[in-house]
């Protein structure tokens, strides 16, 4: 490809997608953790004392909602998210940043599309009240969160074309 996002090495790394990785990456790893704490504890009790973890599986589906979103904004920053180029092998040399560069405005759209809607959802569960089904926990609070990752998530998005250098330059950002 003409034109590349830079490689997050330790050396090109910025403040703010260190700053990232350190607080969102803490935070995954704390909610992985009490995950698996809470699946140990749930297995031990089914099996052993034929007492399940009242509410263990609703906790681990917040918690996978909650470390999704925390370290989908660190994979967005080190440009690490799925991408599919099939038709980008396809395209000229010269046409290919353009592309990619459609591909960010698109991907941007849909990011911020997402955002608006969660955090619509949020607002709509804060005036029904809506609360998960054993431990009555409110869903407002975790919309709004998921709806501050998509932010992040399109903040990232939309500067990355700042950080795209050709691979002949020695990996100094234009």
């Amino acid at each position: 490809m003409a034109e590349e996002i830079q490689t997050n090495t330790a050396e090109k790394r910025t403040k703010p997608v260190v700053w990232l990785e350190a607080t969102l990456g803490l935070a995954a790893a704390i909610v992985l953790f009490s995950m698996m704490t809470v699946t140990l504890v749930d297995v031990v009790g089914r099996y052993a004392f034929n007492a399940p973890l009242p509410s263990g599986y609703e906790l681990i589906q917040l918690g996978m909602a909650l470390l999704v979103f925390l370290v989908l904004p660190i994979l967005t920053a080190r440009d690490e998210q799925v991408r599919i180029d099939i038709f980008q092998r396809l395209l000229p040399p010269w046409l290919r940043p353009y592309f990619r560069l459609a591909s960010l405005a698109l991907s941007l759209i849909v990011i911020l599309g997402f955002a608006w809607l969660l955090w619509r959802r949020g607002a709509s569960f804060v005036v029904s009240g809506e609360t998960t089904s054993n431990l009555s926990m409110p869903l407002a609070p975790l919309a709004f969160f998921i709806a501050a990752s998509w932010v992040a998530t399109a903040i990232i998005v939309a500067v990355q074309p700042l950080y795209w250098h050709n691979p002949g330059d020695s990996g100094n950002a234009r």
